[in-house]
């Protein structure tokens, strides 16, 4: 009986994790046509992470450039296009995809008026589905990014990063940003009901609440960062930084964050202990790993 008992609530747990899936994807069809004019932009630690990590990955595109690996690059869970853009002007090939048709869709309208030709969109979900490019740039690619808490969204870590790995040639660099299961919001709980981020985790469900407008408000899967996460990304990659961020501005209501003032000054504030890994305590935690020169066992790769 025990365990038929723990077979029922294992297929429970599975279903429940797929149906949040599947809530993920349709929070994404509605969200397409509108995400780059709406999401983040009323919510200013939202923004604030989303300029944080643009500018820590033009960090890494300059060392890239500056050792000529500037060839492939790969934007997992590209949305509507968001960093694929921007790195198509620095990189002779992107490869984005997401597993929402309408970001694809939305991508490609872009990339049409834009008149980009080194931009390779295409739908498809890491984790269940074959890239209809991956031969291109298996084992080719200076670069594979896994943004906005995107790496938190994968049910099994281990199976991402070997997939990742596989992606990329050696020294090249991955960024994975996940949500923080240590943050610090988390701990310490305002009494405001005037958030700064447009979504809220909830660890002890593996959810994250996300508020597209006060009328959408989607539960989806998330699996936060944590130190099995850390051992798994250092067992196959070099890790080459971990970044945490925002700490306070998470903390701030959103009305307080509308001064210009403060809201500079919390991000000065945030920005300047996002890499003291003493204060690992905000929201996002965006690691940044390299593949390194030595091949792993074959046992890593997948067949």
């Amino acid at each position: 009986d025990y365990n038929y008992a723990v077979s029922l609530n294992t297929i429970a747990d599975l279903l429940l994790r797929r149906l949040k899936k599947l809530f993920h994807l349709v929070l994404s069809e509605i969200a397409a046509p509108i995400y780059n004019t709406l999401y983040g932009k009323t919510k200013f630690a939202t923004a604030s992470i989303m300029k944080f990590e643009e500018e820590l990955l033009q960090k890494l595109v300059n060392d890239l450039k500056n050792r000529g690996k500037t060839g492939k690059v790969i934007d997992v869970g590209c949305g509507t296009g968001r960093h694929s853009f921007h790195l198509a002007k620095q990189f002779k090939e992107v490869y984005a995809f997401d597993f929402s048709p309408r970001m694809i869709e939305e991508a490609k309208r872009e990339k049409a008026r834009e008149d980009v030709t080194n931009i390779f969109f295409s739908v498809a979900d890491l984790e269940y589905e074959e890239i209809i490019d991956e031969r291109a740039f298996y084992g080719k690619s200076d670069l594979v990014v896994a943004s906005f808490g995107l790496a938190s969204f994968i049910e099994d870590t281990s199976q991402m990063l070997r997939r990742f790995y596989n992606w990329m040639q050696d020294e090249s660099y991955v960024v994975m940003s996940f949500y923080n299961s240590k943050s610090l919001i988390l701990q310490v709980t305002p009494n405001w009901r005037d958030t700064s981020l447009s979504a809220h985790l909830d660890i002890e469900n593996s959810t994250l609440k996300v508020e597209l407008s006060p009328e959408s408000i989607f539960h989806i899967f998330c699996k936060p960062y944590s130190n099995v996460v850390r051992g798994a990304i250092n067992s196959i990659f070099e890790i080459k930084d971990i970044y945490s961020y925002p700490t306070l501005m998470a903390m701030m209501p959103n009305n307080l964050l509308e001064n210009s003032l403060a809201k500079n000054l919390f991000e000065y504030l945030d920005s300047h202990i996002s890499n003291h890994h003493e204060f690992l305590l905000g929201y996002y935690v965006i690691v940044v790993a390299k593949k390194g020169i030595s091949a792993l066992d074959a046992s890593i790769q997948i067949k």
